[in-house]
């Protein structure tokens, strides 16, 4: 028979080690979800939404009890017919709540923290801008010109390099062509073209000094938007560097 060798005596001064705290824990239970984990973003909503449904439960029970008689519902099938509107009424009355609650948040945020989504995105130009302010009004009509060799058709872009070369340049001939171009793109909306129409005949009349050509424009602006505002304006307009052409042909 074998023999059960001995356990190692320990030395006289050996200290067992203090116990992990691990050991001192319960024992690992389910984990069990709230009610703020459950409904997610309607947790807030949920517990009122709920006393509605308790509390209209038994209306709707009351109700379902009176369409028994009206539908003709059998008399065993009146109590459980009673019983399954109220729930299904208290279900619609708790869900209902929660959706109204849902919608009306996010359209009160949309108005507080915009999404951007109504509204068109307004380009930025940061860079540029950056770079006119600092005083370097060339590197900024760089940028603007070489992005306008990617996109000739971005109204936005080409409105705001007509504004560096006339306020920080002075460049009217090159302000001029882009504000021509402004008026050749296909869709621009009416108040660009407008806008456009408007500085060039400004321009003609100013730093250009082609008077011939301001006609031309007034010209295309009552054509284009006839019976408006800016037509009748035009029309004043017209008539008075006619009068002055005419003036200054007879040498008055």
């Amino acid at each position: 028979m074998r023999s059960v060798p001995e356990p190692p005596k320990l030395p006289h001064d050996f200290q067992r080690p203090a116990p992990s705290p691990a050991e001192s824990l319960p024992p690992r239970t389910k984990y069990r979800r709230g009610v703020a984990e459950r409904f997610g973003d309607d947790a807030q909503i949920a517990p009122t939404a709920m006393y509605a449904a308790l509390v209209m439960t038994p209306v709707f029970g009351v109700v379902g009890f009176l369409l028994t008689e009206l539908l003709h519902v059998p008399g065993a099938w009146t109590i459980p017919f009673s019983i399954g509107f109220g729930l299904l009424g208290g279900l619609i009355v708790m869900f209902g709540a929660m959706t109204v609650s849902r919608n009306t948040g996010k359209a009160v945020g949309s108005m507080v923290v915009p999404s951007g989504k109504s509204t068109p995105y307004q380009r930025q130009f940061s860079s540029q801008e950056a770079l006119a302010a600092h005083g370097r009004v060339d590197e900024a009509i760089m940028a603007y010109e070489s992005e306008l060799q990617l996109r000739p058709n971005d109204l936005a872009l080409l409105l705001k390099t007509v504004d560096l070369y006339l306020d920080q340049k002075v460049e009217p001939e090159r302000a001029a062509e882009l504000l021509r171009q402004v008026r050749r793109i296909d869709g621009a909306p009416p108040e660009k073209v407008l806008y456009a129409s408007h500085r060039l005949v400004d321009l003609y009349l100013g730093p250009l000094h082609d008077r011939g050509r301001a006609i031309v424009e007034l010209r295309v602006l009552i054509e284009r938007f006839p019976g408006s505002q800016a037509a009748a304006f035009a029309r004043e307009g017209l008539a008075k560097l006619k009068r002055e052409h005419h003036e200054d042909s007879q040498g008055l």
